[in-house]
């Protein structure tokens, strides 16, 4: 991959984090905390699966992409690139959450931020590195399969969608903050703060 393709990965990584920073910031106790009904997650537990899926990236799926074989000839990625920026931040459909990324209640949003922060810069150094072709190897993604899709990402488009993936939870929060019953912020606030 170029350096020509991985400065823009690595702004709209960078981007994608400052908008969920920007849906963290300020929060009360309360705000982080409220629940808008029976199955649906907390501000708080969004920012806990964020995190959680970050580091799993991280940890787990970027050390295997070196190994990992060649995308095949036809892959598409210029289109599969522009489908997962425009797409996969959408909250039009819903998907089931794997067992080990549901929200545990294991680290505090504060905490689950910090972490957030320091995968994503890792991830972005890693963008960044000069002679990295993440072009050069692909992996399956469970969302992108069956008829019309590849059913594998490149390692650009694994970045892509990482940060997507943020950029969608962020709605998410967003998406609380706009539903009935949701706390308004005191005057003075109350309580610690989520950054």
């Amino acid at each position: 991959m170029s350096q020509i393709e991985q400065e823009p990965v690595a702004e709209y990584m960078m981007r994608t984090r400052e908008r969920v920073e920007q849906e963290m910031a300020g929060l009360t106790p309360e705000q982080l905390g409220f629940r808008a009904g029976a199955g649906r997650w907390t501000i708080a537990e969004v920012m806990e699966h964020v995190a959680t899926v970050e580091e799993f990236f991280l940890r787990q799926r970027l050390p295997a992409l070196p190994a990992a074989p060649p995308p095949p000839p036809d892959h598409p990625r210029a289109e599969l690139d522009e489908r997962i920026r425009a797409e996969a931040p959408q909250r039009l459909q819903r998907f089931e959450t794997p067992e080990v990324f549901q929200p545990k209640g294991q680290m505090s949003a504060a905490e689950a931020l910090e972490r957030f922060r320091a995968a994503r810069e890792a991830l972005v150094k890693f963008a960044r590195q000069p002679g990295c072709d993440l072009r050069a190897h692909c992996m399956p993604h469970r969302i992108l399969t069956g008829p019309g899709t590849p059913g594998v990402l490149d390692g650009c488009q694994w970045l892509l969608a990482i940060a997507a993936h943020s950029l969608r939870h962020a709605e998410q929060m967003a998406e609380v903050k706009r539903q009935g019953g949701y706390p308004k912020a005191s005057a003075i606030g109350s309580g610690a703060q989520a950054n």
